[in-house]
């Protein structure tokens, strides 16, 4: 007899595809239900146990892939459509061969190479898929054309004690263990029947090991980490802060609001008392956005408007005396000292094109920049400064290198505008807590429309703006220095799936297979 067709596997793999993708998107903002990170790969994996053919582990790799990028992207409909005002057909045509695209191969390659290596054991299930799929992560953040965004560690943040882990093992290691999980359920789920007890213990032990040690690591990290933040913004140099959202149109900031009457309204939102090492105002990116006012004079004003126990981190547009352009973060303390970093990582073919200039001028706004060097920390009198601009904070290896360097906090200014009311704001705050547990610094975030953020050392908001509102986030921080582990060794863990990887091949050569 015949198999009913929602029972037979041709139909059945595309679903589980479509599934683990929706699943996924689900765990991330706004609906964050995060612990559906840790199962939402398994209907995918699940389908390595009825081993397709390569080529249909392929296609169903590429669909997992395309439905993972529009599911968890769908807010670029909004900058296309709205904002650069492209037709409904061109800009569905950009999502597709621009994002969906390059995720379905990436996605494509990962399922066949899980295919190749497949076996039913605890080996691969638990260790070997968990490291093809952080290899596949990482990935995004080697390539280009691509951005790191949408890793499963980021969804499992909200799991606060878990989280603390990233100061060991980063973002890629709360990867690795949400994906065992999910190899963990698939193999329970397709093989439980076929499993004497021993190998079901076994199964179940695994998982738990891998996450219980973790979770008990940061439920008494955490203490003593907000012990130490407490100190430090009590201590003579904690500082006063103030991370402004000033919400301006994108239309109005780059063609009809004044850049004087932007500069009152940001110093209206600024005034804050200092604290004992002064105070940190924080504007977003781009608003100093008009190369020709930024002048010396312009700067000494600002230092005197703001106060000699300031410091005021604002972003702006810079040009060089070849009329280059760079999108820029100035960094300006109360006595006139004007330090700055251009941003080193530019957004694909908004700030840089992609073969071509797909998406052209929006207003007055360049629609190309020059990348700065990669970034320094910046030493002012309120502290040693680790500076990101935007998606930058999506790149570990900034923040790690500012801290390396003596950072004792770190800097994002970003302007999420682009995004409409979507889930990509509170997306982007999931990576800048990321960086924050992974270094052990006070975050500071300041975005044009929200959501602008306090992040503490533990990754924990302490206080933030809500989007699309006139607002001014006001809170302490203070200067912490000390290495973590992460901020030493780096993202070890990706040498050590990569030698997971080759260990299986390897018995897949002695095997002769």
């Amino acid at each position: 007899m015949t198999a009913p067709i929602f029972r037979r596997p041709l139909f059945m793999w595309p679903v589980c595809g479509v599934l683990s993708a929706a699943l996924l998107a689900l765990a991330f903002p706004k609906a964050s239900l995060w612990p559906l990170a840790f199962f939402a790969s398994a209907p995918l994996f699940a389908i390595l146990h009825d081993r397709p053919g390569h080529l249909r582990a392929f296609a169903i790799g590429t669909l997992y892939g395309a439905c993972h990028f529009l599911f968890l992207a769908y807010w670029l409909g909004t900058a296309l459509l709205v904002h650069y005002g492209k037709s409904p057909a061109v800009s569905a045509l950009f999502l597709a061969l621009g994002g969906a695209l390059p995720h379905a191969l990436l996605f494509g390659v990962f399922f066949l190479c899980a295919r190749a290596l497949f076996h039913p054991g605890l080996f691969f299930n638990l260790l070997v898929l968990p490291s093809l799929w952080i290899l596949t992560e990482y990935t995004k953040e080697a390539v280009p054309f691509l951005i790191p965004w949408g890793h499963l560690g980021y969804a499992v943040l909200p799991f606060t004690f878990l989280a603390q882990a990233a100061d060991l093992c980063g973002v890629y290691g709360l990867s690795f263990i949400a994906a065992l999980l999910s190899g963990a359920s698939a193999l329970v789920l397709k093989q439980w029947p076929r499993m004497d007890r021993t190998r079901r213990a076994a199964a179940v032990l695994s998982a738990v090991l891998a996450v219980l040690p973790l979770a008990l690591y940061g439920a008494f990290r955490i203490d003593t980490v907000r012990e130490e933040a407490a100190r430090a913004v009590r201590g003579p140099r904690g500082v006063s802060v103030a991370v402004v959202q000033a919400d301006e149109r994108l239309e109005d900031r780059w063609s009809g609001m004044g850049f004087s009457n932007r500069m009152r309204a940001h110093l209206a939102m600024s005034r804050t008392d200092p604290g004992p090492g002064g105070s940190v105002i924080v504007w977003a990116e781009t608003v100093l956005n008009q190369p020709g006012e930024l002048t010396a004079p312009f700067f000494a004003g600002l230092a005197r408007e703001l106060g000699p126990k300031s410091l005021l981190v604002a972003g702006g547009v810079r040009k060089d005396a070849n009329g280059g352009i760079y999108n820029t973060a100035y960094a300006l303390t109360g006595q006139g000292e004007l330090f700055r970093h251009d941003k080193h990582i530019l957004l694909p073919y908004s700030e840089r094109p992609v073969l071509v200039d797909f998406l052209g001028e929006y207003a007055s706004a360049p629609d190309e920049f020059l990348p700065g060097p990669p970034s320094k920390a910046v030493r002012t009198p309120q502290g040693v400064l680790g500076l990101s601009i935007c998606f930058e904070v999506l790149y570990p290896g900034i923040a790690r290198r500012a801290a390396r360097q003596g950072a004792d906090f770190l800097v994002n200014i970003s302007n999420d505008s682009w995004f409409g009311d979507s889930s990509m704001p509170y997306t982007h705050l999931l990576s800048a807590r990321a960086r924050a547990i992974e270094t052990r610094r006070f975050l500071l975030r300041a975005s044009n429309s929200g959501v602008s953020a306090i992040v503490s050392p533990a990754g924990e908001v302490l206080a933030q703006t809500m989007l699309f509102t006139k607002a001014t986030a006001r809170g302490t921080a203070g200067p912490l220095s000390g290495p973590t582990f992460y901020t030493l060794h780096g993202d070890w863990i990706l040498l050590f799936a990569a030698l997971a990887v080759m260990a299986r091949l390897a018995l897949l050569v002695l095997a002769g297979k």
